[in-house]
């Protein structure tokens, strides 16, 4: 019988949370959750592994209560503190467990058992925590296990202080000197995108907010707990942004960029106030203190701060008393009776209230039940010289060319245009920056609405020129269907591979063509540009009566609906992985092929009609489709080729470097 041990991880001067292992989750602390968790597993000897402290009584008295070995090792060297303590309890393999990982789960860590005890002696990792390949895992479940070969060769050849530090570091940066073995989860696949450990006070916080919320227990399976924190994260993130009073500028959307920054590390960038972008210049901050309506006797009629929406953005200051008829001359209403408009003055020195027309009608009565029938407005708002910003990554894979995915910050209180977007970007940029081995590079930017998106471009013509195509992220979180908004260029492939991906999936979608209306595709496909951007859309612009409105709110967009569409999004990207493209070596001329004895070396002999080589004239038809546009899937179906046949000669293409990767 093959001797395991689970070695726990665990520190209690954590750099980025204090003592966070002993932070109180419910009635029990950090490190209680995951020692009684991990306890329900088949392995008997766990072990608490950490650094040598004076203030360790603590742990030791715990580890002594749950009668689990405590072993202290090097404060820095963790590799070293793993290895002591296998070589110690002589132990053919460590599962090696996170004490930041509250909800990591006994199954996962029998899987990885399993699959141990049926495996051959070697250089072998085990694990059902990490992205790698085809293989998605949640983060915050699993483990890895790790043969004591393997980690006696690691602790041989890592040298450098970060290896040394990080326990498997090493391994997953010289992947080819080891075997590398994905295993079993119970956890499905819509659900490997989420992440549950604690690294952080926001992290600390919203677990802490998901047990109480959802009423979670210590022997739930992370089957359970993932499906409720799936939806439970994003559901998080809308009720901390919904209020914020987001516009092109200002500090809302500051908050709202370091919000995300906390889930994955985007880079927040500005651009001065009063920069000229193309034919654009860069606004001025705008501030609003307070802005109201009162009758005479003071009481308020309307108030900005029981909704965003009651204001135009870029609202100039004013305190005055006016009757209601000239009032009415500067208030927006909308068709529906109860839903207040969003309206902006951009790039208009003015002021407006935003009403419902029943508030309208409320505020007439009111007012005419006054002496003066006047109305007290103010609206305390304030420009200067500032910045504006926007959020950047880039994830980097094989290829320097990169995929653009592209959402917009600027509107206030409404749901699905576009917080759901800001949200789906985000939680997709934390997809692609955990995923393991990326073939295309991503750039993920979070940008005011068009003034956003034109800097950008004005400001990173040389970024976009590695760039052929991408998505913008705009309303995918409505009660409503899926619909798709294909890019400028009807015939690229991304276009083809979100259809595909849809009808595999038996998901029902609308589908619109290109055109110039509706959010940042247009900027990017500029005739400069030409990017293709797609769009998937739950409940697309222009096409939900909620529209523009204050009923786009937290009743009208949930978590698990935005998180119906973010799961689209990933299965799109992850067929967009496997696309192969490939372009002749030399655009310019025709190889000569009989170099490459793919041509007769005699010549004058061919007559088109009368090529009995079919292997010849399928080449040169590839040859000349290979623009480096076009993925070899498309390229197959352009040309009806036999698929074996297909593959058989493009391999040979490659082979004799008559054709290269893209």
């Amino acid at each position: 019988m093959k001797k395991i041990g689970i070695i726990i991880q665990a520190r209690t001067d954590s750099s980025r949370l204090k003592k966070k292992i002993l932070k109180p989750i419910d009635d029990k602390n950090l490190i209680e959750w995951v020692i009684k968790r991990v306890k329900k597993s088949e392995v008997k000897k766990i072990i608490l592994a950490t650094a040598k402290k004076k203030d360790n009584i603590y742990l030791k008295n715990l580890c002594n209560k749950e009668k689990i070995i405590f072993f202290e090792g090097s404060e820095k060297n963790v590799l070293d503190r793993f290895y002591k303590t296998s070589l110690k309890h002589n132990l053919d393999a460590i599962i090696r467990v996170c004490a930041d990982n509250p909800f990591v789960d006994y199954k996962e860590i029998n899987f990885l058992i399993k699959r141990f005890n049926t495996s051959q002696s070697g250089d072998n990792y085990f694990f059902n925590h990490k992205n790698y390949e085809d293989n998605t895992y949640a983060d915050g479940f699993g483990a890895e296990l790790i043969s004591f070969k393997t980690l006696k060769k690691i602790y041989g050849l890592a040298k450098k202080s970060y290896d040394k530090e990080h326990v498997t570091s090493y391994l997953w940066k010289n992947i080819k000197k080891f075997n590398f073995i994905p295993c079993k989860t119970n956890i499905p696949v819509r659900y490997h995108s989420i992440v549950a450990d604690i690294n952080t006070d926001f992290d600390y916080k919203k677990i802490t907010s998901f047990v109480k919320s959802k009423k979670i227990q210590l022997n739930h399976s992370a089957k359970i707990i993932s499906k409720k924190y799936s939806d439970f994260e994003i559901d998080y993130s809308l009720n901390k942004l919904f209020k914020l009073n987001r516009s092109l500028t200002g500090s809302a959307n500051r908050v709202t960029l370091k919000h995300i920054q906390k889930i994955v590390p985007i880079k927040i960038k500005k651009i001065k106030s009063g920069t000229k972008v193309s034919d654009w210049i860069v606004p001025k901050e705008w501030k609003v203190k307070k802005a109201h309506i009162l009758d005479d006797t003071g009481k308020r009629l309307i108030d900005f701060k029981d909704n965003n929406l009651h204001l135009a953005s870029y609202s100039q200051p004013i305190k005055k008393k006016i009757r209601f008829e000239e009032l009415k001359k500067n208030i927006f209403t909308h068709k529906i009776k109860n839903a207040i408009p969003y309206r902006t003055l951009y790039y208009k020195k003015s002021w407006a209230f935003c009403l419902s027309q029943l508030q309208l009608e409320d505020v007439k009565k009111k007012l005419n039940k006054t002496k003066t029938k006047k109305a007290s407005i103010e609206i305390d708002s304030k420009f200067f010289n500032g910045c504006m910003n926007y959020g950047e990554i880039l994830i980097k894979g094989r290829s320097k060319k990169e995929v653009l995915i592209s959402t917009y910050i600027c509107h206030p209180s409404m749901a699905n245009d576009n917080l759901s977007g800001m949200i789906l970007g985000t939680l997709l940029a934390r997809f692609l920056y955990m995923k393991f081995d990326l073939k295309w590079s991503y750039r993920i930017i979070f940008v005011p609405e068009t003034i956003g998106a034109i800097a950008y471009t004005h400001l990173n013509k040389n970024k976009l020129k590695l760039i052929n195509f991408g998505f913008n992220i705009s309303c995918v979180g409505g009660k409503g269907g899926i619909s798709i908004k294909k890019t400028w260029d009807n015939k690229h492939f991304i276009n083809s591979i979100t259809k595909e991906t849809l009808l595999e999936n038996k998901i029902n979608f609308k589908e619109y063509k290109f055109d110039i209306h509706g959010s940042d595709e247009r900027q990017f496909s500029s005739s400069g540009l030409r990017v293709n951007l797609l769009s998937v859309h739950k409940d697309k612009y222009y096409d939900f009566k909620e529209y523009h409105t204050s009923l786009d709110n937290l009743n009208f967009v949930n978590g698990k609906q935005i998180n119906y569409t973010f799961n689209i999004y990933k299965k799109i990207i992850q067929k967009l992985e496997k696309v192969s493209i490939y372009k002749v070596r030399n655009p310019y001329s025709e190889p000569m092929l009989s170099k490459y004895d793919l041509y007769p070396k005699i010549g004058g002999s061919l007559l088109p009609s009368k090529i009995e080589n079919k292997n010849l004239e399928n080449i040169l038809w590839i040859l000349f489709n290979c623009d480096g546009k076009k993925s070899l899937d498309e390229l197959e179906k352009i040309l009806n080729i036999n698929k074996k046949n297909f593959t058989h000669l493009i391999n040979i293409l490659i082979k004799k470097k008559l054709i290269i990767h893209v």
